[in-house]
């Protein structure tokens, strides 16, 4: 028999080391409360394995901050967000292939995109892992796309043309923005990497491109028009002055010349 459970069910928190059994439940948005959503969240446990998750969840499945190595036993079909951020996962093997919120596998150990999402109807966060590549990752994400703090020398296997949101690859060990999307409805950050150009980059960028502390030796491919402001190191002000880069660009904001440690990147 069809076993269903109709809202939020929430396991957070509450020192578990293995799932009570739902595998053969159903978790459903709510008939009648608009804030249940149908939700099933266990994180901050210190869970090892999903055994025992349900199979279908109607909104996000949340299983971060545990000691998950594993996605195995991960619901087939999620409905919303799934976040597996704060894990020790190696692998993203298991996970739902279509996700229609955001999909989240910050802080693991992985060093490849296989077997991850295909498309994510919102925002893709791979950050602070070892990957090397972006190949495998997804083919479309509808807004935000976070994959810095690794040790990327390639965007290679980024095919997104257009990005409704943000993009930062800063803190890496990029060579090139080749691969980069053509356009950005909000901000680039290429902070902190291994660039000597710009090439690459994107067309457009509708909100601030962010280069700072990179050993550009020229600006080839600075993206044609930047909506905000631009941002570089201030040691290259001499080689680089501002007559010179609006020559490059149009730039409706300020260019911003930074030293190390001037601005955080995620205020961008």
């Amino acid at each position: 028999m069809r076993k269903i459970i109709r809202g939020n069910v929430t396991a957070s928190g509450i020192h578990l080391s293995e799932l009570f059994d739902l595998s053969d439940v159903e978790i459903l948005v709510s008939e009648t409360d608009n804030q249940n959503l149908g939700n099933f969240s266990c994180a901050k446990n210190t869970l090892t394995s999903l055994r025992g998750a349900p199979k279908i969840v109607d909104g996000g499945f949340y299983c971060d901050h545990n000691n998950l190595t594993s996605l195995k036993d991960a619901p087939l079909t999620v409905g919303g967000s799934f976040s597996c951020s704060f894990n020790k996962l190696i692998s993203l093997e298991h996970a739902p292939k279509n996700i229609k919120g955001s999909f989240e596998c910050i802080s693991n150990k992985l060093i490849s995109l296989e077997h991850g999402p295909t498309t994510v109807s919102r925002d893709f966060y791979c950050n602070e892992n070892n990957l090397t590549s972006l190949e495998h990752g997804p083919v479309e994400v509808g807004r935000n796309y976070y994959c810095h703090n690794n040790q990327l020398t390639s965007l290679k296997g980024c095919n997104i043309e257009t990005l409704n949101g943000n993009f930062g690859c800063y803190n890496n060990q990029l060579i090139s923005l080749e691969h980069a999307p053509k356009t950005i409805d909000g901000n680039f950050n290429c902070q902190n990497n291994k660039l000597v150009s710009l090439e690459g980059a994107p067309h457009s960028v509708y909100g601030n491109f962010i280069c700072s502390d990179n050993k550009l030796d020229s600006l080839n491919g600075i993206p044609h028009t930047i909506y905000e402001s631009f941002f570089i190191s201030k040691e290259l002000k001499t080689k680089f002055p501002q007559k010179y880069i609006r020559s490059l660009s149009n730039i409706e904001g300020d260019i911003v010349y930074t030293a190390p440690g001037d601005e955080n990147p995620e205020d961008y």
